[in-house]
């Protein structure tokens, strides 16, 4: 398969955010520190009340990789996904919460490991999914991978391998827009597992054991 599918970067990093202008910049200055620089930044901003919308522009006018910024009524996350992946124009799709952080070679990490999957098995693969550490004393976020590489789906990860806590995936965006969240009127709480169970019916991950997301 062709990496490029009309991409107009490889990746794009999501960041959903709500009234969280006073850890954003700590996120976003870890997008700035990435090595890889073909990337654009998707911030969906669900509602926020403070000056959230300030320090984007702010940012927007510093960096040289677009930044785009889109504000909706209070929806949830599921929601804010859902209108980030309509506009996202990478290969990839990285979603980095508000409070969280990139490690610091994080997109190099993923490039690599999907370059290793040999091309004509690319197709049968969603992504490439890491590990998440604690910022405040670099402990692992639950439990690791039963392999350093290993291919995988999410069921077969939490019910045989018995997998656990927050990870972190870069996904090829064509998978994201095939599987979007389901919204209902009044829910702004839906569980990612949902999302994750259907894709295993179709796609696997390529699942490392090196951390991606600093949390």
């Amino acid at each position: 398969m062709s990496d490029k599918q009309d991409c107009q970067v490889r990746f794009t990093i999501f960041i959903p955010t709500y009234n969280r202008a006073a850890l954003l910049p700590r996120a976003l200055k870890s997008i700035e520190q990435q090595n890889i620089k073909d990337i654009e930044v998707v911030i969906i901003d669900d509602g926020s009340s403070d000056n959230s919308a300030e320090i984007v522009k702010q940012w927007q006018a510093r960096v040289d990789f677009p930044v785009r910024y889109h504000y909706q009524e209070n929806q949830g996350k599921p929601a804010a996904h859902n209108a980030a992946a309509q506009r996202a124009n990478g290969f990839f799709f990285v979603t980095l919460d508000s409070d969280d952080l990139l490690a610091a070679d994080a997109l190099e990490i993923f490039e690599r490991h999907w370059n290793n999957i040999p091309n004509e098995q690319k197709p049968a693969f969603a992504g490439v999914e890491g590990l998440c550490a604690f910022l405040s004393n670099g402990s692992i976020a639950g439990r690791r991978f039963p392999k350093d590489v290993i291919d995988s789906n999410y069921p077969e990860m939490r019910h045989r391998y018995h997998v656990s806590g927050d990870k972190k995936n870069a996904i090829r965006t064509e998978v994201i827009r095939e599987f979007q969240y389901p919204l209902f009127p009044g829910e702004t709480h839906i569980r990612m597992s949902v999302i994750w169970s259907r894709m295993a019916a179709k796609y696997k991950f390529r699942y490392i054991n090196e951390v991606i997301q600093l949390i």
